[in-house]
């Protein structure tokens, strides 16, 4: 189901108008998929019809949901590709000195970020997000870590830096809000986005090199690392090695791209220096009081039997202890 851009757009300004109008429109789709779920009042016979209806319906809204979250990438990409050169028109820097302080903190596409993030955090959608061992979920990482690189690297004009930190944060309570819903598919999904945009470096379109499609001259390999690096939560971007001068972003010749994996994922990399860097990150986050899965232990244990590097298996001890 592909949701036309002008009923999109009446759906987000209807809602935007009244109070907590964004949570309204997600309750409501909530509510739809609630009363075909429900079993008050229902005898066991009809227990299975009201399970198989269940499935229909969320068959039938997620590609909805899906179109929607296409418009607000859409829209979020748009914005964001304006507000990151508004000050390369000296009429535009004049414009906007004129509207005041109170304006020049608003970005256009808020409003739309808070449609999406109210969708993904809404509990009554839980079976919606998760749905096909959390597809949508998976879907929706993939496309906003791609987006938002893709942003930067479609720049022409100078970027401006300050506009970056707004952008950043948009994207963020995304990931965050996805993060939440199932860590194990949004930390396995920040995986396939990495790997997609190493792909697409090497293999650029139309047969020509990568350079090609590197329209930014001002964009090295360790910028983009440091952007990625800081929308997937690194707390010290900065401080990632990187392994190559060269200008193509992620090449398969050193492992850039494997240091910005999830460690619940790094962990199990071929390479000893990103599980030893996981283990770092991961010892970092303990310190910081963020709470660890199970599963995330059961990794530790396995390096601590089984990984052929020392240095490897004494860190992951010694994580345990």
């Amino acid at each position: 189901c592909d949701l036309p851009s002008s009923a999109y757009r009446a759906i987000t300004k209807k809602c935007d108008a009244g109070i907590n109008g964004s949570n309204v429109l997600a309750m409501a789709m909530g509510a739809i998929i609630q009363s075909i779920s429900g079993h008050d009042n229902v005898d066991s016979d009809d227990e299975e019809d009201d399970n198989n209806d269940h499935g229909v319906i969320i068959e039938k809204m997620a590609p909805v949901v899906a179109s929607f979250v296409m418009h607000v990438f859409q829209r979020l990409e748009k914005e964001s590709s304006k507000l990151l050169t508004q000050y390369d028109d000296e009429s535009k820097k004049k414009k906007r000195k004129s509207k005041g302080a109170d304006e020049k903190d608003k970005f256009k596409a808020d409003r739309d970020v808070s449609f999406l993030v109210d969708m993904i955090n809404e509990p009554s959608l839980a079976s919606l997000w998760n749905a096909n061992f959390g597809a949508l979920i998976a879907a929706v990482t993939v496309k906003a870590i791609t987006s938002y690189d893709n942003i930067y690297k479609t720049q022409t004009k100078w970027i401006i830096e300050s506009s970056s930190t707004v952008i950043l944060n948009r994207y963020k309570s995304i990931l965050e809000a996805l993060s939440l819903n199932s860590k194990s598919v949004h930390d396995l999904s920040v995986a396939f986005a990495l790997r997609k945009l190493t792909q697409n470096q090497s293999t650029p379109p139309n047969g020509g090199s990568s350079s090609d499609t590197k329209k930014n001259d001002d964009i090295t390999q360790q910028t983009r690392m440091e952007r990625l690096a800081s929308l997937l939560g690194h707390t010290n971007p900065t401080s990632l090695p990187t392994q190559s001068s060269s200008n193509e972003l992620f090449n398969h010749d050193n492992q850039s791209a494997a240091l910005l994996l999830p460690p619940r994922v790094a962990l199990e990399n071929a390479d000893a220096s990103v599980r030893l860097h996981a283990i770092t990150r991961l010892n970092k986050s303990i310190e910081d009081g963020v709470a660890q899965g199970i599963d995330l232990g059961r990794a530790l244990l396995r390096r601590l039997a089984t990984d052929d590097d020392v240095s490897v298996a004494n860190a992951a001890g010694t994580l345990l202890a």
